[in-house]
């Protein structure tokens, strides 16, 4: 007796082709769209923002609001001498929005 396919294999199938014949490059645009579903208001308005130009952080800025971003690949941030942090969006994060 052959078991029929569950509607979530059925969309899977249609997505991504037969069990072990996933792209890499599917899955990475799979992993894109979960992590844009999963961003918080600030995040989003925080790309958002880098997505028109790259943004040198205050003195006082909160660096741990956006530290996910960063650690997503989302964000890239670099220190600068001053002691501030310049923060740019990387193709990710623009495809996350």
């Amino acid at each position: 007796m052959q078991r029929q396919s569950s509607a979530a294999e059925t969309g899977h199938q249609a997505r991504f082709g037969a069990p072990g014949t996933a792209k890499f490059s599917d899955l990475i645009d799979a992993n894109e769209v979960r992590v844009s579903m999963n961003l918080t208001e600030i995040e989003r308005h925080f790309l958002a923002r880098l997505a028109s130009e790259p943004w040198t952080s205050s003195p006082t800025f909160d660096h741990e609001r956006v530290a996910r971003l960063v650690e997503l690949g989302l964000v890239e941030a670099e220190p600068l001498a001053s002691g501030e942090v310049e923060y740019r969006i990387t193709e990710a994060g623009r495809a996350a929005l």
